[in-house]
């Protein structure tokens, strides 16, 4: 709760997972989709190309076509959340899901142990997720 504005609650942990798992497996099928990644959206940022992404009746091919412009839209999004994030949070989560790093090579790049690094992170998937909500994409979970 804020002193000013009455928000829900959202459990931190419990969010930190979502974005983990957003990460993990929504983003490769969301670079499967596009054919492209969120490494290269990162480099070159730019305005959507469709802005539309309701529901489309049209045939397979149209929709295959209308899927890829789609995941192009949402990486565009996710890379333009990334660089609205604290560089801390910009760095965490790009050392993990794009970089590969692991746990152990992520804690070691910014000079932490790995529970330390794991609360850093935790706090890093929470910014995301609340930035990521402005976008109209909710990924907070809330008590």
């Amino acid at each position: 709760m804020g002193a000013l504005f009455n928000f829900a609650s959202v459990d931190d942990k419990a969010t930190a997972a979502n974005v983990r798992t957003f990460f993990r497996d929504d983003l490769a099928h969301l670079e499967r989709l596009s054919g492209q990644s969120l490494r290269n959206a990162l480099a070159s940022p730019r305005l959507s190309e469709n802005g539309n992404n309701g529901n489309h009746a049209f045939n397979g091919v149209e929709n295959a076509a209308i899927n890829s412009i789609d995941a192009k839209n949402e990486l565009s999004i996710v890379a333009e959340v990334l660089n609205q994030c604290s560089e801390s949070t910009r760095k965490l989560i790009t050392d993990r899901y794009i970089n590969g790093l692991t746990v152990w090579q992520a804690a070691d790049s910014i000079g932490y142990g790995r529970t330390r690094y794991k609360e850093l992170f935790s706090i890093a998937c929470n910014e995301f997720a609340e930035r990521y909500a402005a976008r109209g994409h909710e990924l907070r979970i809330f008590q």
